[in-house]
């Protein structure tokens, strides 16, 4: 792979996976805005001294809407993600780095190996469709990884990949 080929691909992941940390922040985000309501309700209800059993009742109910968050919570694993594609972000982006000030050609092995090694970690599947279509359309003139080059069906709104009716195979 050329020096400019593996910059752009660098370059490229980096982006996607700085929105794609963005969109998992938002999330774990949201997340978190029903615990602490949910919290605050508990230390307001446990502070009263009414009724044992309508108290028991409620309290009950409020604990499980919270395991309930908790639980959708871990199983998405929003916190692991966030992390994972932060990490990739400032991966790519070293490596994006490296390439820039590299001048001799016979690094360009070692800084492919680097990049291949980077891109197993990528879970794509993890990537929302739009942030993959807005790095295609930003890097449209550039070389691309070949999870957004095309070969995956996602391309960009305009391309004639786009526009063919998929379902019609002959």
């Amino acid at each position: 792979m050329t020096q400019q080929k593996l910059l752009d691909k660098s370059e490229c992941l980096a982006l996607l996976c700085t929105k794609a940390n963005s969109h998992w922040s938002f999330i774990r985000f949201l997340f978190q805005i029903p615990i602490i309501i949910i919290a605050t309700v508990m230390v307001v209800m446990n502070s009263f001294n009414g009724s044992g059993e309508n108290m028991r009742i409620a309290n009950v109910v409020v604990n499980g809407c919270n395991i309930l968050i908790l639980s959708f919570f871990n199983q998405l694993r929003v916190a692991e993600k966030c992390e994972n594609f932060k990490n990739l972000s400032n991966d790519f982006m070293k490596l994006s780095h490296h390439i820039e000030s590299n001048t001799d050609l016979e690094n360009i092995p070692i800084l492919n190996e680097k990049y291949d090694t980077l891109i197993i970690q990528v879970a794509f599947e993890d990537i929302p469709q739009q942030y993959k279509k807005e790095v295609i359309t930003i890097f449209k003139n550039r070389y691309k990884p070949i999870q957004l080059n095309g070969c995956s069906g996602i391309s960009e709104p305009s391309s004639p990949i786009a526009n063919a009716n998929v379902g019609n195979f002959v």
